[in-house]
């Protein structure tokens, strides 16, 4: 004889998709903000994160080193999604970035540069210890920060940036105006 129990709940705040598909699955969303500073040598063109400064709405902190661990991934994906990890194709449409060794994910040694993290605590009302979500907010904002900074970098040399991920080889084309 075995014992089960199955049981579900859904807050009533919570609603299904509507007829024009809009939808409030989850009562926890955090809220996040993202400001970094870049510079770009003239000469080489390297490009390097003198800052980046991140606010985390989570709602109430249950365990500050955890926020921290998971706002330091976020980051590092973010970092990957901004200057490294590119699907590249040859002309013939063969995938040439299909390896390790042609695409980049960051690990910590490209991930180095001054990170600020902060933490706003405005309790959700709608969860019972006033928590949100906070996994994975840097890893979607992150990148347009770092985008921004590099446009804002390079707009006094009339040079627009519209695409990503931007590492050398972009940065070597745009000044050469041939993206």
């Amino acid at each position: 004889m075995s014992l089960y129990a199955a049981a579900a709940f859904t807050p009533q705040q919570a609603r299904a998709a509507a007829a024009d598909d809009t939808i409030n699955s989850s009562l926890c969303y955090g809220f996040v903000a993202d400001v970094a500073a870049v510079r770009i040598d003239p000469l080489t063109l390297q490009l390097t994160v003198e800052k980046l400064s991140t606010v985390h709405d989570a709602g109430t902190v249950l365990n500050e080193a955890l926020l921290q661990g998971q706002v330091h991934g976020a980051v590092a994906h973010a970092v990957g999604g901004a200057f490294y990890e590119e699907m590249r194709y040859s002309d013939d449409g063969q995938l040439t970035t299909g390896t390790f060794m042609d695409y980049l994910c960051p690990t910590s040694a490209e991930a180095v540069f001054p990170l600020v993290s902060e933490h706003v605590q405005t309790p959700s009302p709608y969860t019972r210890l006033g928590a949100k979500g906070c996994g994975e907010g840097s890893s979607m904002s992150v990148p347009a920060a770092l985008a921004n900074a590099v446009a804002d970098a390079l707009s006094p040399l009339g040079v627009d940036l519209n695409a990503l991920p931007v590492h050398g080889d972009v940065l070597h084309s745009l000044m050469e105006g041939e993206r």
